[in-house]
């Protein structure tokens, strides 16, 4: 099994794993190549890669100048996380007796009874790692961080400060990104999986500046880094931002929202989309995203991943029900998918379109899985898609524990056909259900998936 990459470093040029061991030796990094691979201090591994990290992939909103991506690329992991996970959402009872056993370890009112976390120690071990190979590298990359890419000096600039006056380093691993929805902004953190923990959101209320949110959500990460702390669904933590807040687990996250402030259907819709955001990342690993920001309600997610398709998904229509629509039949909460090679902001339209279908039924017929959406327009190659159910997206465990017919999430993948596919299909009633029959039996859908691209200029 391959371990889950942590780090990425973009290096100069290409090295063979002997040569990297040397160069590495040679900066104060006591690297060894071993059977499993290239180990490092802290329980790390790496291993060389001879190829340029997809610069598509690269999140740029830190960078300030040019993308600089090496021939050849570093990946360095820590494992799964897994157990670092367990530990940290266990009940708050067990893990206040495992604090106050340590304290009578250390004793009353001793100077290091502050605790930080292992996960923090393991990635301040990282840290140190990943500036003595600097010289080595031109680039950083942070694949559960939505690939946020760094010129390696900004890197070291930033993180001076944590090496040499301390202090907890997640902010040199996790970010902050808005969510600017119309009904309601959010502001989210991405890249708190490398310490094992949840990644935080916080709904951004007129009445709530953006900086002082990152102040509060700052504060509840630093807690969490330090205690190894993963908040119960209605914990309560006291900011100097914003005072009290109350945490509540949604998916692998944490929704956080300020006492002061009243819960309203906006705040409730973009707490939702927040979860199926973190729904898609549980499904789909390390991608990189971009937010199309919401309109009535539905976004747009780009998530694009290594060597493979990017799929453009709805996020929002499944909240409300579709007209008509049953658990029978499998269509009463929807998201809809456009898997494409060459996703851009082109296949906004096609999905909205889709996203407007759904949404506006008077309920007398509703749509079905497998159904075709015919487009009309004689001037474009294909003349619309079938939506083809591709999974589907479980209900929280919360919901189900409340709830236990809550339903769930379908997922329908628009598959496009042409005009002489649309013909054949209208000529026999068997025609459409014997194409998508042998695209699906003999794995072509990938081809069917590949006619989505951008209009010819």
């Amino acid at each position: 099994m391959q371990l889950p990459t942590w780090v990425i470093l973009s290096l100069r040029e290409t090295l063979s794993a002997s040569d990297f061991v040397s160069r590495a030796r040679a900066l104060g990094v006591p690297a060894e190549e071993t059977r499993d691979g290239i180990s490092l201090p802290g329980g790390f591994l790496c291993r060389v890669v001879a190829a340029p990290f997809p610069e598509r992939l690269c999140d740029r909103a830190l960078l300030k100048g040019p993308l600089p991506l090496g021939p050849a690329q570093l990946h360095i992991t820590g494992g799964t996380n897994e157990l670092e996970i367990s530990q940290h959402a266990q009940p708050e009872d067990v893990r206040r007796a495992a604090r106050e056993a340590v304290e009578r370890m250390m004793g009353p009112g001793d100077p290091h009874a502050t605790i930080e976390s292992n996960a923090s120690r393991k990635v301040r071990s990282l840290l140190d790692s990943l500036v003595r190979l600097a010289p080595l590298a031109s680039a950083l990359v942070l694949p559960h961080a939505n690939h946020t890419t760094f010129e390696m000096g900004m890197f070291l600039e930033m993180a001076r400060p944590y090496l040499e006056e301390g202090g907890y380093p997640f902010p040199l691993f996790a970010f902050l990104k808005v969510r600017d929805d119309a009904d309601i902004p959010t502001l989210e953190s991405v890249g708190m999986w490398i310490f094992g923990l949840p990644d935080v959101a916080m709904a951004l209320p007129d009445e709530l500046e953006t900086r002082t949110a990152a102040h509060c959500l700052g504060e509840v990460q630093r807690e969490m880094v330090a205690e190894g702390r993963w908040f119960e669904t209605g914990a309560r933590f006291a900011t100097e931002s914003l005072g009290e807040v109350v945490l509540v687990r949604r998916r692998d996250g944490l929704w956080v929202s300020p006492s002061r402030f009243p819960a309203t259907p906006a705040t409730a819709a973009a707490a939702s989309r927040f979860a199926r955001r973190r729904a898609l990342a549980q499904i789909l690993g390390p991608h990189t995203l971009h937010h199309m920001p919401a309109q009535d309600g539905v976004a747009i997610e780009h998530c694009l991943r290594a060597d493979e398709s990017g799929l453009a998904i709805s996020n929002g229509l499944a909240d409300r029900p579709q007209n008509g629509g049953t658990p029978e039949d499998e269509n009463l909460h929807v998201e809809v998918v456009l898997t494409s090679l060459e996703l851009g902001p082109w296949a906004n339209g096609w999905v909205n379109w889709i996203i407007g279908a759904i949404r506006g039924g008077d309920g007398s017929h509703p749509i079905r899985p497998n159904d075709r959406m015919v487009l009309g327009d004689a001037a474009l190659p294909i003349a619309g898609a079938v939506l083809c159910p591709m999974g589907y997206i479980a209900a929280e465990p919360a919901a189900v524990a409340h709830h236990p017919g809550a339903p769930r999430t379908e997922l329908w993948d628009m598959l496009p056909f042409s005009h002489e596919e649309l013909a054949s299909f209208r000529a026999s009633p068997t025609a459409q259900g014997d194409w998508l029959d042998a695209y699906i039996t003999q794995g072509r859908v990938p081809e069917l998936q590949a006619r989505w691209r951008p209009p010819a200029r």
